[in-house]
């Protein structure tokens, strides 16, 4: 299937055959077109769309320029996943990988300023950065191949809309060819639009069989005995099996995680608000099978490699469909086969809501797709980085560069201006009613808003020099010298308090407390809600 006799020898010595999705994706790559991919977990995605691209690369006669390739993920740790998975190809071949986002040393981004790689695996937010400094730009002139991962995590919130315009903008600077990929999408043409060009090819796979899920009640007279049975079964499970709990809060996963570690069970935690050190150390316990278990949020639902996983326990309703797919598409990826997993209920609201969920996801019928477009804060965003390396434009020209994203389109130069005003008010630029400049501010503005998550004060755990996690501002002033919480499963005796940091040492009490985080509850859409609600029939009484 791939022209280069190198890698597709390489591709046979690592795998028996081309999986579904990949016999139906690579001819249309291969012949050109930009492709949405979309297919479950473990079906081989990532190489259907960089398998071809690096096929094309070996073709081209000449070693290609540097960035050649850019590979955007929504995720850092999802990026220092794919370095290592594609490196393995690349280098192989004698390309160079590299990656580029937040947790980049600044010794590694300037050798790589000087050196680009061939293949650069980044997220949303750096891209940003790369379209506003001007070295970074002469080099995204030789780009030829885009694959943007996980999309539907991008597309329904202002991120994907930024992202949209940062394709926008780097079309404006070289063509190129883009593959989305994507587990769970329902409006495939609207998804496209975000980052591919009119006419894109949507590739679906239609063979995989629907997950297996089983669904339990938490026995118990209250919270306690609920906790203990829950943590019986996972114990049970995990005699036999390798797990990945899910909860839906960082709260419950350390609630869990520490019970299940003061049991004696061979397991860890992990969440989004321990560090990248924690996070990739316990990654490659659990790779390796010094530990059975992970205790995890929405941390591991997307693509991490984590090896193999024989059963997902999910903690709760997973609230939506999309997240049951993702969380139990974890569990055994051999195709052909279903994914098992299994769903412990709090109570009989919670255990409706999973049944109503589990039917959903036995049809794959998935929710309605959200999309926040067109943002308007992230389009003066945009303006303000394309006048960073222009000076100076008009809002004829700006509304020219907008129109050509296809999510923008129908803007009008009215709302141009509206934006361009407001930016002249707070001095981000200068207009003079005819041409827009940029001003002293407008650096300052664009680099310290590549981000469009919201942030919240965070305090650094720290146990000997070697950093634990963050912690919550709101969590940290209700602590005070001597007190013992949770974190990563393991309590913690608070030293000092200073600077941003809390110092901490580990303690042997279980007599303590667990942090809480903001913007954990994940939001139940409105069609699960009404099968809860017996506005529809579930057959379930």
């Amino acid at each position: 299937m791939l022209a280069s006799r190198e890698l597709e020898a390489l591709f046979k010595s690592r795998f028996s055959g081309y999986t579904p999705i990949q016999k139906k994706a690579i001819p249309h790559i291969l012949s050109g077109s930009d492709v949405l991919i979309t297919a479950p977990t473990g079906t081989g995605k990532t190489e259907a769309a960089f398998l071809p691209f690096l096929d094309m690369m070996c073709g081209s006669g000449a070693p290609p320029a540097p960035i050649a390739l850019l590979y955007i993920t929504p995720l850092r740790s999802l990026n220092r996943d794919m370095v290592s998975r594609l490196r393995g190809w690349a280098e192989a071949l004698g390309f160079r990988v590299a990656v580029r986002h937040g947790d980049t040393s600044q010794k590694e981004r300037a050798f790589q300023s000087k050196h680009p790689a061939h293949i650069f695996i980044t997220t949303p937010e750096t891209l940003q950065i790369m379209l506003g400094v001007e070295s970074f730009r002469s080099h995204l002139r030789n780009l030829k191949y885009v694959i943007v991962d996980e999309l539907h995590e991008l597309v329904s919130g202002k991120r994907g809309a930024q992202l949209s315009l940062g394709i926008t903008r780097l079309r404006s600077i070289v063509g190129f060819q883009t593959v989305a990929i994507s587990a769970t999408l329902k409006d495939y043409k609207k998804a496209s639009s975000f980052v591919l060009r009119g006419g894109s090819i949507v590739v679906r796979d239609t063979e995989s069989p629907p997950p297996e899920i089983s669904i339990v009640m938490a026995e118990g007279r209250n919270e306690r005995e609920k906790l203990d049975f829950m943590c019986r079964r996972i114990m049970a499970v995990m005699s036999n099996d390798k797990v990945l709990v899910f909860a839906n809060t960082r709260y419950m996963a350390e609630l869990v995680g520490s019970r299940l570690i003061a049991d004696g069970l061979n397991v860890a935690v992990h969440h989004g608000s321990l560090s990248r050190e924690e996070r990739e150390e316990v990654e490659a316990w659990f790779k390796k099978g010094r530990i059975k278990g992970l205790v995890c949020t929405s941390s591991l639902e997307l693509g991490i490699d984590v090896g193999d996983v024989s059963l997902v326990v999910q903690l709760g309703s997973p609230k939506q469909v999309i997240k049951a797919l993702q969380r139990i598409g974890r569990a055994g990826h051999a195709l052909g086969k279903p994914s098992r997993g299994i769903i412990i209920c709090h109570n009989r609201f919670d255990y409706n809501e999973a049944q109503a969920i589990s039917a959903r996801a036995g049809m794959f019928d998935i929710e309605d797709d959200t999309f926040i477009y067109p943002a308007l804060d992230v389009l003066a965003h945009s303006i303000a980085g394309e006048l960073l390396v222009l000076r100076e434009m008009s809002v004829k020209a700006l509304h020219r560069i907008t129109i050509q994203n296809q999510i923008y389109s129908g803007i009008g130069e009215e709302e141009i201006l509206e934006v361009v005003s407001e930016m002249h008010r707070n001095n981000v630029v200068f207009y003079n009613g005819v041409s827009v400049r940029s001003t002293g501010k407008t650096r300052e503005y664009y680099f310290t808003r590549a981000s469009t998550i919201p942030s919240s004060a965070k305090h650094t755990l720290v146990c000997g020099g070697r950093t634990i996690g963050t912690l919550d501002e709101r969590f940290v002033l209700s602590l005070a010298e001597g007190d013992v919480f949770i974190m990563r499963g393991t309590p913690w005796l608070v030293l000092s308090i200073e600077d941003g940091k809390v110092i901490v040492e580990q303690s042997r009490s279980y007599v303590l407390a667990i942090p809480e985080w903001e913007g954990e509850q994940i939001p139940v859409r409105r069609e699960i809600a009404e099968m809860v609600g017996g506005r529809i029939d579930l057959g379930v009484r």
